[in-house]
């Protein structure tokens, strides 16, 4: 995949409106080490509250809860102080979710915990219950891991590199008889959504050939599906204590392996440049030596770019422009993201 002279249809605009608009190995906003933590609404305190003191009493009285994590999606998160300890409470919308589904992605996690690799373990309620769900929510409680996000820095994104490939090489072990929600590789989103970017004519010319050569070898990177972990990134990696823990169960999914393995090491190493502030190809190659053979072998041209397409049109599919928030922070992180790619893992 590093093989950069097998695949070079597509160069990386540097300079002009790029420059301007997309900076390459620019900090975004998963480069904060820091965990964010923020005021709620007072109807979450209360529903928070409420389920602490109905159905997890060991952990007594709900002393303060605050909002976890930057950004609101499909769930919420939220750090509850009680005077029996510290405890992630993770409300899920329920349109979205099959309770099924999440108990099988709860077993998934438990798997990961029982062969060694760190994750928050889930906290049973009072009557032994996993889930509570209610008309519209599905709650849970984790434990709360107390650190902070990656910082890049090389000896923290080689440890990340390694937990990366163990994961995937565990969850390539497990039953198929575990059945969890179905990933496509691009959504249901229109390729034609791209045109609707506000960036220079060079930028979307360039992303529009990427896209049409992912599209032309869905076949290929959609020939091996499993369980993966859909979201591998820096700001679901927390480091406490010396050892890295992967958050957010719920992204355990059948989904197409090369594009899930090849996003997570894409994220990773480019976490690593944009601690640098610039590509340096040795560091590259370094992070590169840390995958085991077995997936070395599956890592696919253009998967990690396919995952990052994927998000990136559903965002242009579903958002609205004058979400000043998702369109100013979140779509430059993918364009860059698409872009760095080609550097990374074509043309360094």
């Amino acid at each position: 995949m590093v093989c950069a002279s097998e695949h070079r249809s597509v160069s990386v605009v540097v300079g002009g409106a790029m420059s301007n608009s997309f900076l390459l190995w620019e900090k975004d906003i998963f480069c904060d080490p820091h965990m964010v933590f923020s005021d709620t609404s007072k109807d979450n305190i209360r529903d928070v509250s409420e389920i602490i003191a109905h159905q997890y009493s060991n952990f007594g009285r709900v002393i303060n809860v605050s909002q976890s994590g930057a950004f609101e999606a499909n769930s919420n998160n939220f750090l509850a102080k009680c005077t029996g300890g510290d405890i992630i409470v993770k409300k899920i919308n329920a349109l979205n979710r099959n309770v099924d589904f999440l108990i099988e992605q709860f077993r998934v996690a438990d798997t990961l915990y029982r062969c060694g690799i760190s994750v928050p373990r889930i906290i049973r309620t009072d009557d032994a219950n996993v889930f509570i769900q209610d008309e519209s929510s599905i709650w849970c409680v984790l434990e709360f891991i107390d650190g902070r996000y990656l910082s890049g820095a090389e000896d923290e994104m080689i440890s990340a590199i390694k937990l990366l490939d163990s994961t995937f090489l565990t969850l390539s072990g497990m039953s198929n008889a575990i059945k969890l929600p179905n990933m496509s590789l691009l959504g249901n989103a229109s390729p034609n959504v791209i045109r609707n970017l506000n960036a220079d004519a060079k930028i979307i010319d360039q992303l529009s050939i990427i896209l049409d050569e992912i599209c032309n070898n869905t076949i290929e990177l959609e020939n091996l599906r499993g369980i993966c972990h859909i979201d591998f990134h820096p700001h679901n990696l927390i480091i406490s204590n010396g050892k890295i823990f992967i958050i957010d169960f719920d992204a355990f999914m059948n989904a197409p392996i090369k594009s899930m393995l090849s996003f997570g090491a894409l994220k990773l190493i480019r976490h690593a440049m944009a601690y640098r502030g610039n590509f340096d190809s040795e560091l590259r190659d370094d992070l590169w030596e840390c995958f085991s053979k077995p997936n070395k072998h599956i890592l696919s041209i253009r998967g990690e770019q396919a995952e990052v397409f994927r998000r990136l049109l559903s965002i242009l599919d579903n958002t609205s422009p004058g979400n000043r928030s998702v369109w100013e922070k979140l779509i430059p992180v993918h364009v860059r993201c698409i872009l760095e790619a080609e550097e990374i893992f074509y043309h360094g």
